[in-house]
């Protein structure tokens, strides 16, 4: 039993480790990429909320350092901003046309 529950803890712990270096490597990504405006359709704008959602959550890990959880957070909001934009610009084509 006590070998089954330090295993979890270990599985736990590696799980964190990736959640953590998959957070710096969007961090990366996002610093250097802007998102275009190929994500202008519904499911695509969709998806950019989602991964927004993704950033808020990950932010919100206990054991993230400060500057990823704000830098998290930020990316979340950018990316917010990207679907509320996109969503606006296809509105008003669907108006307009």
């Amino acid at each position: 039993m006590a070998d089954d529950l330090q295993k979890l803890k270990e599985e736990i712990n590696n799980l964190r480790s990736v959640i953590l270096s998959m957070s710096a490597t969007l961090m990366k990504h996002a610093a250097f990429r802007t998102v275009s405006d190929h994500f202008a359709t519904n499911t695509q704008g969709r998806d950019l909320i989602s991964l927004a959602e993704d950033c808020f959550r990950c932010a919100r890990l206990p054991e993230l350092k400060a500057p990823i959880a704000e830098g998290l957070e930020a990316i979340g909001h950018e990316l917010m901003a990207k679907a509320v934009a996109l969503d606006t610009k296809r509105d008003r084509a669907e108006r307009q046309g």
